[in-house]
């Protein structure tokens, strides 16, 4: 920090204009630190934001899709094949299931207030992976 004050000191003439500097330099140098938390964005996870979650419209939408799909009828060579449309609307029921189950416990899990916003999406990547597994497993029994 001395050295650079020495070498703008002796570059600029005007010593007013270095007077302001040095003055500057020194109050950004002093309130380092509370101009840096004012300054860095506001990634956490606030509780109140996750408990809203919970009514977020991927349930209404986890619903919409059982329906949807318990609507449907799958057919084979254009007649109506009933192992398909029943396999179908199982494999549509566990894997809503799984994953709103996953999405309400993920919620659940108290280590998500103070979790950075990286954390969260790593998170929620590896959780996606486990619910694929939960969900294999559970249409092979």
């Amino acid at each position: 920090m001395e050295t650079i004050l020495n070498n703008l000191a002796e570059t600029i003439t005007n010593q007013w204009l270095a007077f302001t500097l040095i003055i500057i330099v020194s109050i950004l140098y002093l309130f380092k630190q509370p101009l840096t938390e004012l300054i860095k964005p506001k990634t956490k996870v606030k509780r109140e934001v996750i408990a809203d979650l919970l009514d977020h419209d991927i349930f209404v939408t986890l619903e919409r899709v059982n329906v949807e799909v318990n609507n449907s009828k799958f057919y084979t060579h254009g007649k109506f094949d009933s192992t398909k449309t029943k396999m179908c609307n199982d494999f549509a029921k566990y894997k809503t299931k799984i994953v709103k189950h996953g999405i309400i416990t993920m919620l659940a899990q108290e280590n998500l207030e103070g979790m950075s916003a990286d954390k969260l999406k790593k998170t929620v990547l590896t959780l996606q992976n486990q619910w694929h597994i939960d969900y294999i497993t559970e249409i092979r029994e």
